[in-house]
Protein backbone atom coordinates (compact mmCIF):
# COMPACT_ATOMS: atom_id res chain seq x y z
CA UNK A 1 0.00 0.00 0.00
CA UNK A 2 2.92 2.65 0.76
CA UNK A 3 4.58 2.10 -2.76
CA UNK A 4 1.11 3.08 -4.16
CA UNK A 5 1.26 6.78 -2.08
CA UNK A 6 4.63 6.92 -3.70
CA UNK A 7 3.59 6.02 -7.02
CA UNK A 8 0.62 8.92 -6.68
CA UNK A 9 3.31 11.52 -5.60
CA UNK A 10 6.05 10.82 -7.83
CA UNK A 11 3.44 11.37 -10.95
CA UNK A 12 1.78 14.28 -9.12
CA UNK A 13 5.29 15.93 -8.87
CA UNK A 14 6.02 14.94 -12.50
CA UNK A 15 3.00 16.87 -13.29
CA UNK A 16 3.25 19.99 -11.01
CA UNK A 17 7.24 20.12 -12.21
CA UNK A 18 5.57 20.33 -15.74
CA UNK A 19 3.39 23.01 -15.12
CA UNK A 20 6.16 24.52 -13.39
CA UNK A 21 8.10 25.03 -16.59
CA UNK A 22 5.79 25.81 -18.48
CA UNK A 23 4.53 28.71 -16.64
CA UNK A 24 8.22 30.25 -16.44
CA UNK A 25 9.45 29.28 -20.47
CA UNK A 26 5.83 31.51 -21.32
CA UNK A 27 6.78 34.29 -19.01
CA UNK A 28 10.65 34.22 -20.09
CA UNK A 29 9.30 34.32 -23.79
CA UNK A 30 8.11 37.73 -23.63
CA UNK A 31 9.71 40.77 -22.45
CA UNK A 32 6.26 42.50 -21.22
CA UNK A 33 2.64 43.11 -21.93
CA UNK A 34 0.95 46.16 -24.10
CA UNK A 35 -2.35 46.58 -22.72
CA UNK A 36 -5.09 48.39 -24.82
CA UNK A 37 -8.15 50.52 -22.93
CA UNK A 38 -10.10 52.36 -25.19
CA UNK A 39 -12.41 55.37 -23.94
CA UNK A 40 -15.04 56.96 -25.94
CA UNK A 41 -12.02 59.82 -26.06
CA UNK A 42 -8.61 58.48 -26.30
CA UNK A 43 -6.86 54.76 -26.65
CA UNK A 44 -4.36 54.30 -23.73
CA UNK A 45 -1.31 52.20 -24.29
CA UNK A 46 0.46 50.76 -21.14
CA UNK A 47 3.35 48.90 -20.72
CA UNK A 48 4.29 46.21 -18.09
CA UNK A 49 7.25 44.76 -17.84
CA UNK A 50 8.62 41.18 -17.12
CA UNK A 51 12.04 41.89 -16.05
CA UNK A 52 13.89 45.38 -15.39
CA UNK A 53 13.97 48.09 -17.88
CA UNK A 54 17.67 48.30 -17.43
CA UNK A 55 17.94 44.61 -19.13
CA UNK A 56 16.24 45.85 -22.03
CA UNK A 57 19.27 47.18 -23.74
CA UNK A 58 21.39 44.65 -23.86
CA UNK A 59 19.12 42.42 -26.01
CA UNK A 60 18.97 42.74 -29.38
CA UNK A 61 15.29 42.58 -29.73
CA UNK A 62 12.56 42.10 -28.10
CA UNK A 63 8.80 40.26 -27.98
CA UNK A 64 6.15 42.61 -26.24
CA UNK A 65 2.80 40.42 -26.08
CA UNK A 66 -0.45 42.39 -26.94
CA UNK A 67 -3.68 42.64 -24.57
CA UNK A 68 -6.13 44.09 -26.01
CA UNK A 69 -8.96 42.66 -24.56
CA UNK A 70 -10.73 45.69 -23.66
CA UNK A 71 -10.79 46.79 -27.37
CA UNK A 72 -13.76 46.43 -29.85
CA UNK A 73 -12.35 45.12 -33.47
CA UNK A 74 -14.43 46.49 -36.53
CA UNK A 75 -14.20 44.33 -38.97
CA UNK A 76 -15.79 45.93 -42.01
Amino acid sequence: MGWLWLVLAYTFGLWVGFLVRAWIANRQRYVGTIFITHDEEKTLYSLELNEYPESIGFKKQVVFKVDASDVEVNRD
